[in-house]
């Protein structure tokens, strides 16, 4: 069966046979007006509908955005159709077109939990082509600026630690970083999906200076201090942190929904620069000027 909305209500055709849906599918997508729908079972009429379609509905599979607040999606809302709000137990999507495109805003709340709980209900729900996880995130080099874009080819997981024993007269610096693995010994996958990362590296709008492919430190922490933010860098090799793209990228991962999050940097502590709230916008702007290309290019 096949799931879309219609004038803020969803509606589900089943298909029976796999030319009927075909041929449906194509009129459904094409259609912008009244349309009859005939569900046939083995060549025989079982029932037919009326159903309007309204003016820019689409029924292709939706891209999904995250963003953990209000503040990270303000752009998208104002921009995008609002079709339907879609409230998932205690979280919110908001069911858009843009551009006669099907776009679907999630907001994930903060932290790991919540965003691998929020991506897994949306993978569910909407089976997306792909999902942009978008936000702010604090720089851990030197080179990073305010309002540079981070994309992560792949994330480090920082908050997988552990101690030693027996450090009863050594309290300084206790922790040391652990190799996430599963029960049965499995690592888990943290790298975005190739394929995605392929097509982002050919969009004009990512080539201007100040956007970067690399690694986004990522946990249930926000890290100010420069000494810990050096040492964070060398351990795992990330560039920026943030606090939701391990449970994003893990639940992505293991559902087989292609995923990368783009992060702008809000704050530099290792060059005296403060958090700046109006980072917001940046990657939400990157966000559309992707989306736009993507659209025009009819890369989907």
């Amino acid at each position: 069966h096949f799931t879309f909305l219609m004038n803020g209500a969803e509606v589900a055709l089943y298909f029976f046979d796999e030319r009927c849906r075909s041929s449906t599918l194509k009129l459904l997508t094409r259609c912008k007006g009244a349309l009859w729908v005939f569900v046939a079972i083995g060549g025989g009429l079982m029932y037919n509908d009326y159903i309007c379609l309204s003016e820019g509905l689409t029924v292709d599979r939706p891209i999904l955005i995250q963003g953990a607040l209000y503040s990270e999606l303000c752009l998208f809302r104002e921009k995008f159709t609002l079709i339907k709000e879609n409230h998932v137990g205690d979280f919110i999507f908001f069911e858009c077109t843009y551009k006669g495109r099907s776009v679907v805003i999630s907001k994930t709340k903060m932290g790991e939990v919540m965003s691998a709980v929020a991506t897994t209900l949306g993978i569910r729900t909407y089976d997306p082509v792909f999902i942009i996880n978008q936000g702010t995130a604090g720089a851990s080099a030197r080179w990073l600026n305010i309002n540079d874009i981070v994309i992560g080819e792949s994330i480090s997981y920082i908050c997988q630690l552990s101690t030693d024993e027996n450090r009863e007269n050594d309290r300084t610096n206790p922790w040391k970083k652990e190799e996430y693995r599963t029960l049965d010994g499995e690592t888990a996958s943290y790298r975005a999906d190739s394929g995605l990362i392929s097509t982002l590296k050919g969009l004009s709008c990512l080539k201007r200076e100040g956007i970067y492919f690399d690694t986004v430190g990522t946990g249930d922490i926000w890290t100010k201090d420069p000494d810990t933010v050096r040492k964070y860098n060398r351990e795992n090799g990330m560039v920026c942190e943030a606090m939701e793209c391990t449970g994003a990228y893990f639940a992505a991962n293991t559902l087989g929904t292609p995923l990368v999050t783009l992060r702008v940097i809000s704050n530099n502590e290792l060059i005296g620069h403060p958090y700046d709230p109006s980072t917001d916008i940046t990657a939400q702007r990157a966000v559309i000027d992707i989306l736009d290309e993507l659209f025009e290019k009819n890369e989907l």
